[in-house]
């Protein structure tokens, strides 16, 4: 029997978006070996009102509106919708390669103690694409450690047991780092396979929201939220030390805002994190600054 799938694509349904929209959409009708149900999750009032008829007139595919524009919350109102035995997520501006959901499927099929299979895939810029995860031997033996160097799951890179992966993994997500966190909680509960062959394509753009001032400043968030959980010494140590790095990272980047006692409190901050005082020289910078 062949296996359902559903689909889930969070969009704010723009006019500027349509023509990756249904690139998305036409990558996931062209799956081979599954059967792919796509599941449209139109959040905000972005949305351009034909197109968004448009997409509700279509039978090969379902519409769900949420007048908030908040894509955690989409993903949770998309999960709650699925009613198939397995069920992913899909960027509007992103798409999946020939056999993307075949290969995920067939591993969850082949261990049923398996809860999540994931693949690499790629970055896409606009004249050459790069793998997505470089660093992958360890993410199946030490799948937390390995997410605290290099978060391993994109968007559009796993496949779930919809019997054990249910709508409380995605609430509370929090903005920019909602992949992030989905993992650490998934890897310190549930089994993950991941599978070193790429099954998808990310398209990366000069605006994207990983590029935003707000997203560098959210690191901090995610990495004490993470600190909070109960995880093993080896872990929370790294955690630490990366949050080192990320304190610094914040403090120049309020520096180079102009944003001068802020820049001073992260740095000492930083200080006194392990490793923190590699950071001191920095001092410098702060002490003179260079008016920009």
């Amino acid at each position: 029997m062949t296996a359902t799938v559903t689909v889930i694509i969070p969009t704010t349904c723009e006019l500027r978006r349509k023509e990756q929209l249904a690139q998305a959409i036409a990558s996931i009708q062209q799956q081979k070996n599954v059967n792919a149900q796509i599941l449209l999750v139109v959040n905000g009032q972005r949305f351009d009102p034909e197109m968004l008829a448009e997409l509700r007139g279509r039978t090969d595919l379902k519409v769900e509106y949420r007048e908030e524009g908040n894509l955690p919350k989409a993903l949770v109102h998309g999960r709650r919708q699925v009613t198939t035995d397995y069920f992913c997520f899909l960027d509007d501006d992103d798409w999946l390669l020939e056999h993307s959901l075949d290969m995920r499927v067939q591993a969850l099929e082949r261990d049923a103690s398996l809860d999540v299979a994931v693949t690499n895939g790629y970055n896409v810029f606009e004249q050459r694409r790069e793998i997505r995860v470089r660093h992958t031997t360890d993410i199946n033996t030490q799948p937390l450690l390995a997410l605290i160097a290099g978060n391993w799951l994109a968007s559009c890179g796993g496949l779930f047991r919809t019997s054990t992966i249910g709508a409380e993994y995605f609430e509370g997500l929090i903005k920019f780092y909602e992949w992030t966190l989905l993992a650490f909680r998934l890897c310190q509960e549930r089994k993950i396979l991941f599978i070193n062959e790429p099954t998808f394509a990310i398209r990366d753009t000069p605006g994207s929201l990983s590029k935003s001032s707000d997203f560098v400043l959210s690191d901090e968030a995610l990495l004490r939220l993470m600190l909070a959980g109960n995880i093993p010494d080896e872990a929370r140590q790294a955690l630490r030390r990366k949050l080192t790095g990320t304190l610094h990272t914040i403090s120049e980047h309020l520096l180079d805002q102009g944003h001068y006692w802020r820049a001073w409190e992260y740095h000492l901050k930083s200080l006194f994190y392990p490793g923190g005082l590699v950071f001191l020289p920095y001092t410098r910078r702060l002490l003179w600054p260079v008016k920009r």
